[in-house]
């Protein structure tokens, strides 16, 4: 019997520092559980954003430039100026002369109409039917007059007109003017007219801009 209690106590002796060893484990591990949860994430510094130099920023003066020149002499919104400014650059050669011209014919009116002549002129380039009907036949199109009050479609057909004249024997720039206003046949022998001259102090107050 003592045997059995002298091999009780030393089992026990071995038992008790692996008790010992896994409590302080278990200490070591609750200890720092509790520290990654008492560490405050780090505060995000604000960011520096640097705002470009205004200077820097580049406005194509051309642009700028019509856009003043619409916009003071026209009733047009932002929005329709600059569906107005797009189409005219992508399809006119020379859109400085198609701007003056928009302003005589309508002072940038888009839903302006003339019912003068046997031709009613509509919109922003008071485009004649006679003039949409040649657009049509050259082009496979098929845009109605009412059509024409849409601006874009309006500078796109003014624009073929102006300078469709060529094929007509009309060439050079007064001209070609006074053939958007008159017709390419009586064009051909005039080289002075009324609506050339306010197409030409447009022109002035264009470059006074």
């Amino acid at each position: 019997n003592k045997w059995k209690k002298t091999k009780k106590m030393r089992n026990n002796t071995k038992v008790l520092p692996l008790i010992a060893v896994a409590i302080i484990l278990v200490s070591i591990q609750a200890a720092m559980f509790i520290w990654t949860r008492s560490v405050k994430e780090p505060i995000e510094q604000p960011v520096d954003i640097q705002l470009e130099n205004p200077q820097s920023i580049q406005i194509d003066p051309i642009r700028e430039k019509q856009e003043k020149f619409v916009k003071k002499y026209g009733n047009l919104t932002d929005y329709e100026i600059q569906i107005l400014l797009d189409t005219l650059n992508e399809n006119a050669k020379n859109p400085t002369v198609m701007l003056c011209m928009y302003k005589q014919e309508s002072d940038f009116t888009k839903n302006a109409v003339s019912f003068k002549g046997a031709s009613n002129g509509r919109g922003v380039g008071q485009v004649s039917e006679i003039g949409l009907t040649d657009y049509n036949w050259k082009n496979g199109t098929n845009y109605k007059p009412e059509d024409l009050y849409d601006i874009r479609i309006n500078v796109i057909v003014s624009c073929w007109i102006y300078e469709h004249n060529e094929e007509y024997g009309v060439y050079g720039l007064n001209k070609k003017i006074i053939a958007y206003n008159e017709g390419h046949g009586p064009a051909k022998n005039k080289s002075e007219s009324s609506y050339l001259d306010k197409v030409t102090y447009n022109m002035v107050l264009y470059e006074e801009i």
